[in-house]
């Protein structure tokens, strides 16, 4: 198919609806959600990023195509492709890399929780998992809010760290070295 002078395959096509579909449902919820508060500016911020990304996979076979034309010659446009796809797949194999990774780390900080007898054991192995996406800053981030739970809920300091020191522990494994044994093994450049 052809869109404003852009070649389409049903593949891309199926993407663009999925995405439109799931981003018109939050867009929808969004505007649900932010009718009682004040978050005008804040659901405008989301719409804008919402369909720019929808932009950008939409277009995102026609950027390649047009950086693959710039070359002149029909092997240098070939080599050119080649690379797209050797970097696109270098790239969703750390995605999928990480997300393991980070889903082995939410289920040792849930159970680890679970079994010290933690509150929200399994709210914070999800956010031990989406934060870790944030190098440095995520861990970083989540070690400050169990300081501040553990002051919180327990009244005497040694249970008080013990939130903050189990998951320090198991991070500096994690970080120090089951990601880049893993990522060293898996992502070769």
């Amino acid at each position: 198919f052809t869109v404003a002078g852009n070649a389409f395959s049903w593949k891309d096509l199926i993407l663009i609806a999925g995405v439109a579909t799931v981003l018109g449902m939050r867009v929808i919820q969004l505007v649900r959600e932010n009718r009682e508060t004040n978050g005008g500016a804040r659901l405008r911020l989301r719409i804008i990023f919402l369909f720019s990304l929808t932009l950008f996979l939409a277009s995102r076979a026609h950027w390649r195509t047009s950086l693959a034309r710039l070359f002149v010659e029909r092997e240098h446009r070939l080599q050119a492709l080649k690379r797209f796809s050797a970097i696109e797949n270098q790239l969703t194999d750390y995605f999928l890399t990480v997300t393991g990774i980070n889903l082995g780390l939410a289920v040792l900080v849930s159970g680890a929780f679970w079994l010290a007898g933690i509150p929200g054991a399994l709210s914070w192995g999800v956010l031990a998992f989406l934060l870790n996406f944030l190098p440095v800053v995520g861990p970083l981030f989540l070690k400050v809010a169990l300081l501040a739970f553990g002051g919180l809920i327990y009244p005497d300091l040694p249970n008080a760290l013990l939130p903050f020191g189990m998951f320090l522990a198991i991070s500096l494994v994690e970080a120090n070295l089951v990601t880049p044994k893993i990522v060293g093994a898996r992502i070769t450049m």
